[in-house]
């Protein structure tokens, strides 16, 4: 009997099979069907897990204990820290001078009092502000450059198997991200570069002086051009934070303002000749960024991972993956829009004053527990997708351009998440300064350019109210939904009645 066998890619030639030789010839076909399954179970092991990287594992550690050890403590046991012990500790570990200096270049010798010294001459300008306020300003840091280096890394380690992180660019083209880490001593410098995809053109730079879990700092500098799609101006922010949970962002050329957070309380500073002598400090460490080779990270990156990789390895570090615990509660905000609350609805207040942003999205979320909202003056325009707008304007066949374009303010609405979906209310609303685009009356928004009703706050306790203008969807979702028990004087509006049925 004569016959060809072939077993995954085993050839037998054809020969004549003997009594003896059946068992032999039984066993050489067992053998090769099993070792032709182990090396494909080897071979696909192997293209799903990661390439040892010491290089990244090194990197991975410090980050997660940077942020376990700053902001993510921010709001909890800082009251055991005094506020004297700390800003001695910040100056000694950030603004020395010379060689020493270990987070920042060497400053001139006019400029060495340092940051706090100069938020300290305003101290009676300020506002204190509601427990994790000045947190929500650090998510750009967390969500940056620091999370951001981290997925990379991740990705780099798992899909090229590249085995050393220091040095070396990765970039995603979906995602509009490009960066590199690099490290010098016990300092790390990571620089970030966004444009395309889901990002504007935006440039980061961190430099983090590590000695330990309980002596570090870090310094951000984030740069952006004017950007007239987004209705943002040019502007220069600065971000400090240590181990010592002293906090400080600035920013130049928008709204000239200043947060920051020592001794656990969180404090506002609305001064441009502050900022100016903020900045003055730092403006050589701004000056030294070479934005060119930054930018030239996004061109020729020396690898580049696909937008599916990126996000296998993006769910790992962000709200609640396996390598960091549940986010912290902290203000939503992307490409300098604000979306809202993200994360643990526990840690927001009741009572919430918006980050000084520009932009708000048009469907502005929070929990269902706050209670009065402050709308600052800076925020000058309200953000949506070109594609939603479509559709809100009633097209049949709204696009997918995910492209922000201003949104008409009739169409913006406050939405207070509720775990049954009900709607819930504000009890207080108003804005602070003088707005080009908003106004309050009688715990009432308006729009200020054409008097628009836009939100209804206290509406169990309202017993009158006045309507001499338009009232957008936001307001009649107010007065569907909400409680006007006590109203007596002023007739709801007919398209209530007419949704009500």
């Amino acid at each position: 009997m004569q016959g060809v066998l072939s077993v995954e890619g085993t050839l037998f030639l054809p020969c004549k099979i003997s009594r003896r030789s059946k068992m032999r010839r039984k066993f050489v076909v067992v053998l090769s069907v099993f070792l032709t399954v182990l090396i494909l179970s080897a071979t696909l092991a192997g293209c799903g897990k990661p390439a040892k990287n010491a290089e990244y594992e090194e990197f991975e550690q410090v980050i997660k204990t940077v942020l376990e050890n700053s902001v993510d403590r921010m709001g909890k046991d800082e009251k055991q820290i005094k506020a004297s012990e700390s800003v001695k500790a910040a100056r000694q570990k950030v603004f020395a001078k010379g060689d020493d200096a270990p987070g920042l270049t060497a400053f001139a010798e006019n400029e060495g009092d340092g940051l706090f010294d100069i938020i300290a001459e305003y101290s009676d300008a300020v506002q204190v502000m509601e427990e994790n306020y000045v947190k929500g300003y650090f998510e750009l840091v967390s969500q940056t450059t620091m999370s951001l280096p981290l997925i990379a890394g991740d990705a780099l380690r798992t899909y090229p198997k590249v085995k050393n992180f220091y040095g070396v660019s990765v970039g995603c083209r979906e995602e509009g991200i490009f960066l590199k880490a690099e490290k010098e001593g016990t300092s790390f410098i990571v620089k970030v570069y966004t444009g395309g995809g889901n990002f504007y053109e935006e440039y980061f730079v961190m430099k983090l002086n590590y000695n330990g879990a309980t002596d570090f700092s870090f310094t951000v500098y984030d740069v952006a051009e004017e950007n007239a799609q987004l209705n943002r101006g040019a502007y220069e922010m600065f971000y400090y934070g240590d181990s010592e949970l002293n906090f400080l962002n600035f920013i130049r050329g928008e709204s000239n303002t200043a947060v920051y957070y020592q001794n656990g309380t969180d404090y506002y500073l609305d001064s441009a000749d502050a900022v100016e002598k903020l900045y003055a400090i730092v403006k050589d460490e701004f000056a030294s960024i070479d934005f060119a080779a930054i930018k030239e990270l996004g061109t020729a990156p020396d690898f580049t991972i696909n937008g599916e990789q990126w996000a296998e390895c993006y769910i790992k570090y962000i709200n609640g993956g396996e390598h960091f615990g549940a986010q912290d509660g902290q203000f939503d905000i992307k490409n300098g829009v604000l979306y809202g609350w993200t994360g643990k609805d526990e840690d927001c207040p009741s009572s919430v004053t918006l980050p000084s942003v520009r932009s708000i999205y048009y469907e502005l979320r929070f929990p269902e527990h706050v209670k009065e909202l402050v709308i600052p003056a800076t925020v000058q325009s309200v953000k949506v997708e070109k594609g939603e707008l479509e559709r809100l304007e009633g097209e049949k066949l709204p696009s997918q351009d995910k492209t922000l374009v201003e949104c008409p303010l009739k169409y913006f609405t406050l939405n207070l998440n509720s775990e049954n979906g009900d709607y819930r209310f504000l009890d207080t609303i108003s804005v602070s300064g003088g707005s080009a685009l908003f106004h309050t009356q009688n715990n009432c928004l308006y729009s200020s350019q054409d008097g628009m009703l836009l939100y209804v706050a206290g509406a169990q306790s309202r017993t009158s109210l006045d309507l001499n203008g338009e009232v957008s969807q936001g307001a009649l979702l107010c007065f569907e939904w909400g409680s006007f028990s006590a109203l007596r004087v002023c007739p709801l509006p007919t398209e209530v009645y007419t949704r009500r049925g």
